[in-house]
């Protein structure tokens, strides 16, 4: 399960409880595989609930640096080729720099 821009919901008393028992049963269930992202490291965010505080950082975490123009375009094109696309590179550049540089447009 991935919770993506968990910051947005920090400091909501429901959300926060709705994340809290997610996580409880979750590790119930045996399947403890979640992924959250933040904008903010758990310790920066404001997390109300001490519980959920703490299980925000119990795990593994990473800090993700942005990817650069050329590595961008090296993933775009690596998605294209297993997509079986046929797109060629100057292509892929130009409508790269001629673009909004989000890569969800893209």
């Amino acid at each position: 399960m991935c919770l993506d821009d968990v910051q947005s919901v920090i400091g909501n008393d429901e959300w926060e409880l709705a994340i809290l028992i997610y996580s409880i049963e979750l590790k119930a269930s045996g399947k403890t595989l979640l992924l959250i992202s933040s904008d903010k490291s758990p310790s920066a965010l404001s997390v109300k609930l001490p519980d959920l505080n703490s299980r925000l950082t119990w795990g593994e975490i990473y800090q993700l640096n942005s990817l650069t123009d050329e590595q961008k375009l090296v993933c775009c094109n690596i998605t294209l080729i297993n997509e079986e696309f046929n797109y060629p590179m100057r292509r892929l550049i130009f409508t790269y720099t001629t673009s909004k540089r989000h890569a969800h447009i893209i």
